[in-house]
C-alpha cells in the first residue's frame, strides 16, 4: 500500500498541474501575481538573426528591362558581403528556442510576406529587408517548447510588417491558432490572471497585436491590442537614438519625467539603438553595402552600464514596468535587471496585501451582545 501510494504522488508530482504550484516562470513568489505584475526579460526583433538581405525585392525596384534585372538580381547575392546582413538587420545572435531557454519570455517579431504570400520572420521594409524562416515553422517550434515547458508564461508581440495588412494579420492569426490555440489565454477585457492560475490552466501564451494586425482579417477571442496595452516610448522619444548617450537623455530627460498622472498603459524600458544611414537605400541600389557598425557593437553601448543607469533612475518614475527590451542580450545585464524589478514587484503585492487586510479588519465591527 505503501508503495502504491509513492508511486501516485510520484506521478502527481511529476505532472503539470503540481509543478503549478511550486515555480511560475522560475520563481513560486510570481505565482501569486498577476500577469500585469510581473517584468519579463524581452528582446528586440528577436526573429533577427541569420537574416538574408532580400535581393529579390531590391531587383522588383528595377526597370531596366527583365533580362537586365535578372542580373542585377544575380549580382546583388554575388556581390553581398557575407556577414552584411548579420551586421545591418540582425538583433540577436540566437534563435528563439535558444532564447526561450535562456529565460527571455516577451518576444517581438517582425513580419514580412514574400511574393507566394507566405509570411517570414524578418528585418526591415521594401527594398531595404531581410528575411529569415517562415513564422509557422517557428510558432510550431515554440509550441513544442511550451507544452515541455508548463510552468512558463510567454507572450508574442507583432507590430512591424511588410506586406498587405489584412492578408499578414489572417495569416499571421491562422498560424498561431494552429500551433498554440491549445496554450492562448484569453482575457476578454477583464483583469489579468496570475500566473500560477495561468500555468494550472495550461493557458500559457499571450499574444498581442498592433498596427493594424490585431483587427484586420480573421479574429480571434485571445488577441490582444499592442497599442491599448503598451505605452511604447519608440516613435514618442527613441526613434533617432543611434548611441548610448542619446538614449540615455532621452530617457531621463524626457520619458521618465512625464506626469505619473498621465500614465496609464503598462509601461517598458526598450534599451536598443539603430543603426542610422538616411541614404541606404540609394547605396544598396548602387549595389553598395555600407558597413561602417553593427548592431552587436551599437548593443554593447547600452546594455551594461547605460541599461542599469536607466532602469535605477526610471523605474520608481514609472512604476510597475512590463518588460525590458534589449538587443544581443547574451552581453548585457538584463537577466539581473528583471530579477531585481521583480523583487520589488513581489515586495509590492505582498505590502499591498498587508494593506488590505488591515483595512478589512477595520471594517469588522464586532455587534455586543445584548440580554
Amino acid at each position: 500500500m505503501h508503495h502504491l501510494v509513492s508511486v501516485i504522488t510520484a506521478a502527481l508530482l511529476a505532472s503539470p498541474l503540481a509543478l503549478a504550484a511550486t515555480a511560475c516562470n522560475g520563481d513560486p513568489a510570481l505565482c501569486s501575481l498577476r500577469y500585469d505584475q510581473v517584468t519579463y526579460a524581452a528582446t528586440h526583433n528577436s526573429g533577427a538573426t541569420n537574416l538574408k538581405f532580400d535581393c529579390h525585392a531590391l531587383a522588383k525596384s528595377c526597370t531596366a528591362g527583365k533580362f537586365l534585372c535578372w542580373g542585377y538580381e544575380a549580382s546583388c547575392n554575388a556581390l553581398l558581403p557575407g556577414n552584411f546582413a548579420d551586421c545591418l538587420w540582425d538583433n540577436v545572435d540566437v534563435d528563439i528556442i535558444t532564447q526561450l531557454n535562456d529565460g527571455i519570455r516577451v518576444f517581438d517579431i517582425d513580419t514580412c510576406a514574400q511574393d507566394d504570400g507566405s509570411v517570414v520572420n524578418c528585418h526591415g521594409f521594401g527594398t531595404t529587408r531581410a528575411l529569415g524562416p517562415l513564422v509557422s515553422s517557428t510558432f510550431n517550434a515554440i509550441a513544442a517548447w511550451v507544452k515541455s515547458h508548463p510552468n512558463e508564461v510567454i507572450t508574442l508581440t507583432f507590430g512591424d510588417h511588410d506586406g498587405d495588412t489584412t492578408a499578414m494579420g489572417t495569416s499571421i492569426k491562422n498560424s498561431l491558432q494552429a500551433s498554440l490555440g491549445a496554450h492562448m489565454y484569453t482575457r476578454n477585457g477583464g483583469a489579468w490572471a496570475t500566473l500560477g492560475d495561468m500555468v494550472s490552466s495550461g493557458k500559457t501564451v499571450v499574444a498581442m497585436l498592433s498596427r493594424g494586425l490585431d483587427t484586420a482579417g480573421v479574429h480571434y477571442d485571445w488577441v490582444e491590442s499592442y497599442d491599448n496595452l503598451i505605452d511604447d516610448p519608440y516613435f514618442a522619444v527613441l526613434a533617432n537614438d543611434d548611441n548610448g548617450g542619446l538614449l540615455q537623455a532621452s530617457y531621463l530627460n524626457n520619458w521618465c519625467t512625464r506626469d505619473p498622472k498621465a500614465i496609464s498603459k503598462f509601461q517598458v524600458i526598450d534599451a536598443t539603438i539603430a543603426l542610422n544611414f538616411p541614404d541606404i537605400k540609394a547605396q544598396l541600389e548602387k549595389l553598395q553595402f555600407p558597413q561602417e557598425i553593427c548592431n552587436s557593437q551599437l548593443a554593447g553601448e547600452v546594455n551594461y552600464g547605460v541599461l542599469d543607469t536607466i532602469v535605477n533612475f526610471c523605474s520608481p518614475k514609472l512604476g510597475y514596468i512590463f518588460r525590458v527590451r534589449i538587443d544581443y542580450y547574451r552581453q548585457s545585464d538584463l537577466f539581473p535587471v528583471v530579477a531585481k524589478l521583480n523583487a520589488r514587484n513581489i515586495a509590492a503585492a505582498a505590502s499591498a496585501t498587508v494593506r488590505k487586510s488591515k483595512v478589512i479588519k477595520k471594517k469588522t465591527v464586532v455587534q455586543p451582545l445584548h440580554a
